[in-house]
């Protein structure tokens, strides 16, 4: 192995071992975009995570203990297929809308 010889700047000598100069360069791998090899057809996973977000907020009005477990089921399925900000918004309104609903109910009865 070869040793360089430099001055630092407070002109002291500094020996470093180069091993990038007897390390073989490696062909890089190239990876493609998740879209090129998605093997879903059908739905998009940005549309999934989208009606779990359409339902959760649905299940503020009408259908809570109905709608808002669906919406946070496609959210999570929306989180996991990498539509990661859309699936944690259905899921977080629609714990959010449960939640909202059971404490209404519990305290209009």
């Amino acid at each position: 192995m070869r040793n360089r010889k430099r001055l630092n700047k407070y002109r002291t000598l500094i020996r470093e071992e180069l091993a990038a100069d007897i390390t073989p360069v490696s062909p890089r791998k190239i990876i493609p975009l998740r879209e090129e090899y998605d093997s879903d057809e059908g739905v998009s996973r940005s549309s999934i995570g989208l009606i779990g977000v359409i339902l959760s907020v649905v299940s503020f009005f009408i259908l809570p203990y109905i709608l808002a477990p669906i919406g946070i089921i496609l959210g999570y399925i929306g989180f996991r297929k990498g539509s990661y900000s859309i699936g944690f918004w259905a899921m977080g309104l629609g714990v959010i809308g449960l939640l909202g609903s059971m404490i209404v109910s519990s305290v209009l009865s």
